[in-house]
């Protein structure tokens, strides 16, 4: 995969070693997820952004029977990984321009 249109995003991980090992399994066997590694219940997951959003990851989490954690912090630091991923992906609809100009956007005036 190209490593550009990867995200690196970190999340605690709650529950049994069984349904930790059976999220990691999951997640190892999808197409857009590039690199996953769970140590101590801290699971680590690089992703393809284009096609993925870190809330999809969590989605994945919840579906296999674990849970992660959810206090203030965790979830404003989720908010920012998904608000990254879409970012990325509208970074990616912007068409290239000449480098010595500004490229004028509507919400620019």
């Amino acid at each position: 995969m190209n490593s550009q249109f990867m995200h690196e995003h970190k999340c605690r991980l709650l529950g049994t070693q069984h349904a930790q090992d059976k999220v990691f399994n999951y997640l190892k066997r999808n197409l857009y997820i590039d690199h996953v590694t769970l140590k101590n219940s801290l699971l680590v997951v690089e992703y393809d952004f284009r096609y993925m959003a870190f809330s999809q990851v969590l989605d994945m989490i919840k579906a296999n029977n674990c849970d992660y954690t959810n206090g203030w912090f965790a979830r404003l630091k989720y908010q920012f990984m998904t608000n990254a991923d879409l970012k990325g992906r509208e970074n990616l609809a912007i068409e290239p321009f000449c480098c010595d100009k500004v490229k004028i956007r509507k919400d620019n005036l």
